[in-house]
């Protein structure tokens, strides 16, 4: 490996494990740098700044994440498979890397930037396959018409992401534990993908 190459990697690396450790406000280029062995000038070399690192070292972790479930996508054979899919994806790859998630959705508030690929490169541009698929249950009658991709992806994302935090706060309570269940993920996936095929009616 490249000298170069080799002191981008381990930039990573260790960014990767600060902002998991100090969040995004946190951390430093400069403790970075230190963690790492080379200049804040050195790193600056090879990204432009705290959040293009940030932007690195999370876009792999996704775009992984998002890219694993596409054969199970395009092989889903009903509606409620599809739906199965998405949710027990979006809800594995949220809660193993939570904190990278909580870093987005807060820094995306005041970075356009940062929003903007949030919202194109994870999620907008990567539902094709699945919106190719409802097409296909349109024509079949299951289903009437396709949802917004912004309700699809964002929607979807977002508010699993919020179950998830609301899930870890009061795990840390142990006083109010008793207020909510603390469903396990493959129960979770269940009821979410129930909550999106038939609503609070329930009806099935």
């Amino acid at each position: 490996m490249a000298k170069g190459l080799e002191t981008r990697e381990r930039i990573i690396y260790e960014a990767r494990k600060l902002f998991a450790e100090k969040g995004f406000n946190g951390t430093t280029t400069a403790e970075i740098a230190k963690q790492v062995g080379v200049t804040d000038a050195a790193l600056y070399k090879h990204f432009k700044g705290k959040q293009d690192l940030f932007i690195v070292c999370i876009l792999p972790v996704i775009e992984a994440g998002l890219e694993s479930t596409m054969p199970e996508v395009e092989n889903a054979k009903d509606l409620k498979s599809l739906i199965r899919i998405m949710m027990r994806n979006r809800i594995n790859m949220i809660y193993e890397n939570l904190d990278s998630f909580n870093i987005l959705y807060s820094e995306s508030l005041h970075q356009p930037k940062l929003a903007e690929m949030f919202m194109e490169r994870f999620f907008l541009t990567r539902l094709e396959k699945v919106r190719q698929k409802m097409i296909e249950f349109v024509e079949s009658g299951e289903i009437a018409s396709i949802p917004s991709r912004l309700i699809l992806g964002l929607g979807m994302t977002s508010a699993i992401w919020a179950i998830l935090n609301g899930l870890k706060y009061y795990q840390e309570q142990p006083n109010n534990l008793a207020l909510i269940p603390n469903p396990s993920l493959e129960q979770l996936t269940e009821e979410l993908t129930d909550f999106v095929l038939y609503g609070i009616a329930g009806k099935k």
